[in-house]
């Protein structure tokens, strides 16, 4: 990936390969392969689970990414979960609908 785009801010993926969320199930999957670091959908305060605490990382840097930064690169790759390189009340919405078993 050359880049990533988070409501303004650009940051490198350090090599990681982030595919996205499995949008048609129910559980948050990881993805990468043997050869490239590995991210978990989702997971944007990176403690290995996707949860409530997620959504409100996400929600909160959404509103305001100056007051509520995500500075790992890793946590704004999992943050991303439509994959459109931008965070943003999108990506809140995914985790909602992934943590209430919609998606």
């Amino acid at each position: 990936m050359a880049g990533y785009i988070a409501t303004g801010d650009s940051a490198s993926t350090s090599g990681g390969k982030y595919i996205g969320a499995d949008m048609n199930s129910n559980s948050t999957k990881l993805h990468g392969d043997s050869s490239s670091k590995q991210y978990y959908a989702g997971d944007a305060d990176l403690n290995g689970e996707v949860s409530l605490s997620d959504i409100i990382v996400v929600a909160k840097y959404s509103m305001s990414h100056a007051s509520y930064p995500i500075d790992s690169d890793e946590a704004k790759a999992n943050a991303d979960m439509n994959s459109d390189r931008v965070i943003d009340n999108l990506d809140t919405s995914a985790l909602i609908e992934i943590n209430l078993g919609k998606k």
